[in-house]
C-alpha cells in the first residue's frame, strides 16, 4: 500500500485527473480477454466509445470490479444488477436525475448482448456476401481470441489475483497449435455461410486435444468472436444426443457381461420406473430390427438396445464410468441418460472421448504449461494428471465398434476426404434436432464439434449431416499440417505458442 500511496503521489504531479482516467481505461481488463475501452465497446456493443448511450457505458463501468463473474455472457442477472448500481450512483452524485436513473433502469440489457444476434434478412445478405478467403474473427482484439479468452480467465485461478495486480509482463506458454487453431476458425466460419436445406446452421464450437497428454491444442467456442466472444467450447451446457452412447456400451463392456457380440433385442419396449412415469424409447427410424449385436447397435444407433443395456448394468454405473472418463456436470439419474438426455459442455465430450482415444487412460485437459514472472521466475508449471480410469482391453473392445461406426454407421460422413484408416467416432443428435454433434479420434488427436443455435430453436439437421463433415474437414487439415492419422505415423513436435506476453 506504501508503494501505491508514492506511485500515486508520482502521477499525479505527472499527469492531470483526465490524463490519469484515460490511461486508467485504454488499459484496463474487461473481460473475455478484452482490454481497453475501445475493445471493449467493440467487444460487447459493436461500437466506438463515443458512439455508447449511458445504459451501455453504465454497464461497461459496473463490469470492472469483476469482468468475468459478470460478465453478460455468464451472468447476465450480475451484470444487469451492476450496471443499475453504476445508474443509481450517477443519480446520487448529480449526474443524471432521478427520472432518468428509474428510466434507464428499466431496459433490458442491449441485444448485442445476446448469445448470439438473430439475423434478419439485410444481416443474411450481408453474410452471403462474405469472401470465403478474409479471416475469421477478423474484429478480435488478438489471434486465438477463443483460447486466449479462457486462459485469460484460467490465470486468475492458477496465480492469483495478487499477481494479476502487479501489472504487466508475465509469460504464459501454453498448449496452443495456433496454425490449426486459425485453420478451425476458418473452418468453423467458411461453414457459417452457407446453408442447409435452405436454413442456416446455427452456432458452432470445436475442441481437439492430445490423447497422450490432454494438452488442449484447439478451442473455438463460436463461429466469429467480433460477433460473439461467448465461448461456447467451455461454457455452453448442451445435450450429447447420441454421442453419450459410447459411455454406455462401455460401462457394459467393463463389467465383462458383454461383448461386442453379444445379441440385444431391438423391439418395442415399455419401462416400469417407481416413482415415475413409463419410459418407452423409440429408434429414430421408428422401426425396429430384432436381434442385433452390440456392435451394430452402436455403430447405427439403436437407442431401444442402448436404453436396455443402461436398464442392465444400471444407470449409477453409467454415472460412475462417465466420471471416470472425465464428465464433471450433473447427470440426471434416469433411463434416458443412456440417449443423452443431460446437459454437458463440449469440453467435457471432449475429455471423454479423449480417455477412450488413449486406451483409457485419463489425462487431465489443460491449456496452459507454464507462467514466468517478468524477471523468469516460473509461478506456475502444469503437473500432469494421468490416470488408467478403464482397462485397456475393454477400450480397445469399444474402439472398434467406433470404428464400425465410422466405417459402415452413422458416422461415415466423417471419414470422406482424408486418410481416415484409424478414425473412430459417434455422431450425435438431441431431441427435436437442437444439438449436432461429432466426437472422434485417431491415435494422435480427439476432437469434438458441436453444432446448434443459443435460443434452442431446431436445426436442419442432425450431427452425421452438420457436424460431421465439419470434423471430417479439420482433421483433413491436421493431417495436411502433419498431425499423425494412422499408426506407426511420426509425430510431428508441435510448436507451443507463447501466446502472451
Amino acid at each position: 500500500k506504501m508503494a501505491e500511496i508514492v506511485m500515486s503521489t508520482v502521477l499525479e504531479r505527472c499527469m492531470t485527473k483526465p490524463q490519469i482516467i484515460e490511461a486508467y481505461l485504454n488499459n484496463v481488463y474487461w473481460g473475455h480477454g478484452v482490454y481497453g475501452i475501445a475493445h471493449a465497446s467493440a467487444a460487447y456493443f459493436r461500437k466506438k466509445p463515443s458512439q455508447l448511450v449511458l445504459g451501455e457505458a453504465a454497464l461497461l463501468a459496473g463490469l470492472l470490479p469483476a469482468p468475468e463473474a459478470l460478465s453478460p455472457y455468464r451472468n447476465a442477472k450480475g451484470a444487469l444488477r451492476a450496471r443499475n448500481q453504476v445508474i443509481d450512483r450517477m443519480a446520487i452524485t448529480g449526474f443524471i436525475s432521478e427520472g432518468v436513473a428509474q428510466k434507464e433502469k428499466e431496459f433490458p440489457l442491449s441485444s448485442t448482448l445476446a448469445v448470439t444476434p438473430n439475423l434478419g434478412e439485410e444481416e443474411e445478405l450481408l453474410l452471403v456476401g462474405k469472401s470465403l478467403t478474409s479471416r475469421a474473427g477478423a474484429g478480435a482484439p488478438y489471434r486465438a481470441p477463443y483460447f486466449v479468452s479462457e486462459v485469460l480467465y484460467q490465470l486468475r485461478e492458477i496465480c492469483g489475483s495478487e499477481v494479476l495486480k502487479r501489472g504487466g509482463g508475465l509469460q504464459i506458454y501454453t498448449t496452443l497449435d495456433l496454425a490449426l487453431q486459425e485453420r478451425a476458425e476458418q473452418l468453423l466460419y467458411e461453414d457459417s455461410l452457407t446453408k442447409f436445406h435452405g436454413q442456416f446452421k446455427g452456432e458452432a464450437a470445436l475442441v481437439a486435444s492430445d490423447p497422450s497428454s490432454g494438452a488442449v491444442r484447439v478451442l473455438v467456442g463460436g463461429r466469429d468472436y467480433s460477433t460473439s466472444p461467448y465461448n461456447r467450447a467451455v461454457l455452453a451446457k448442451r445435450s450429447p444426443g447420441s454421442a453419450f452412447k459410447p459411455i454406455v456400451y462401455l460401462a457394459a463392456l467393463d463389467t465383462g457381461m458383454v461383448a461386442p457380440s453379444t445379441e440385444l433385442i431391438d423391439e418395442e419396449v415399455v419401462f416400469e420406473v417407481e416413482g415415475q412415469e413409463d419410459y418407452k424409447p423409440q429408434n429414430y427410424s421408428r422401426k425396429y430390427r430384432g436381434t442385433v449385436t452390440m456392435r451394430d447397435s452402436l455403430a447405427d444407433s439403436l437407442n431401444v438396445p442402448t436404453v436396455k443395456l443402461c436398464d442392465m448394468v444400471g444407470v449409477e454405473t453409467v454415472i460412475d464410468m462417465a466420471r471416470r472418463l472425465g464428465i464433471r456436470s450433473y447427470l440426471p439419474r434416469s433411463l434416458s441418460l443412456a440417449l443423452g438426455a443431460c446437459e454437458v459442455t463440449p469440453l467435457e465430450i471432449a475429455t471423454a472421448y479423449n480417455t477412450i482415444a488413449s486406451r483409457g487412460v485419463y489425462s487431465r485437459p489443460h491449456l496452459v504449461l507454464r507462467v514466468r514472472d517478468r524477471l523468469g521466475n516460473v509461478l506456475y508449471r502444469h503437473q500432469p494428471i494421468r490416470q488408467q480410469a478403464v482397462n485397456r482391453t475393454v477400450v480397445d473392445a469399444l474402439h472398434r465398434m467406433l470404428r464400425a461406426a465410422v466405417t459402415r454407421g452413422t458416422g461415415k460422413p466423417a471419414a470422406s476426404g482424408w486418410p481416415s484408416a484409424a478414425a473412430a467416432g459417434k455422431t450425435g443428435t438431441s431431441d427435436d434436432y437442437r444439438d449436432a454433434w461429432f466426437a472422434g479420434y485417431t491415435p494422435a488427436m480427439s476432437c469434438v464439434v458441436w453444432v446448434g443455435k443459443d435460443d434452442n430453436k431446431p436445426l436442419p439437421g442432425t450431427g452425421a449431416s452438420l457436424a460431421a463433415p465439419l470434423w471430417a474437414r479439420f482433421m483433413r487439415a491436421a493431417s495436411g499440417a502433419g498431425i499423425p492419422v494412422e499408426k506407426g505415423a511420426t509425430k510431428r513436435r508441435v510448436a507451443r505458442w507463447k501466446v502472451i506476453t
